[in-house]
């Protein structure tokens, strides 16, 4: 759970990510089963103030979750919260695949650093590759 959170305002922190419009008061209330929308209120201004939401001044129901920045602290308490049998078995997981220990059957991206798949690599593939400068048909 992130920290320094009630369960209530952890509840509307997920509910808020997963929506792509804010939600009226009401639909938070009933997505979090709540008896009035003055205690969702208190949750919202509560996430207000410890800095997961901010609101954008002069627009109603706009709430916008604020993405906290990633520091080593946050990544080494993820860690520690793992349990260390799931890390090992990762680590074997990917010391089998091929894509992780360098034995991919192609480049990731082409020669131009473009990254496989997309419409760009596909173009460098096709000979008109804007990066590259050159026309492949005229070798």
């Amino acid at each position: 759970m992130t920290q320094g959170l009630t369960d209530q305002q952890f509840a509307l922190l997920t509910f808020l990510r997963q929506q792509v419009t804010t939600p009226s008061y009401r639909e938070m209330q009933v997505a979090l089963g709540l008896a009035s929308s003055s205690g969702v209120h208190r949750l919202v201004t509560a996430l207000i103030e410890r800095g997961f939401v901010e609101t954008i001044p002069g627009r109603k129901r706009c709430l916008r979750v604020v993405q906290p920045p990633v520091t080593r602290e946050a990544i080494a308490a993820w860690l520690a919260s793992v349990p260390s049998h799931i890390l090992h078995a990762e680590l074997e997981r990917r010391d089998r695949d091929p894509a992780w220990n360098g034995e991919a059957t192609g480049p990731a991206v082409c020669p131009c650093g473009h990254r496989a798949g997309t419409r760009e690599a596909r173009e460098c593939e096709t000979n008109i590759c804007p990066l590259r400068g050159d026309n492949r048909e005229a070798a």
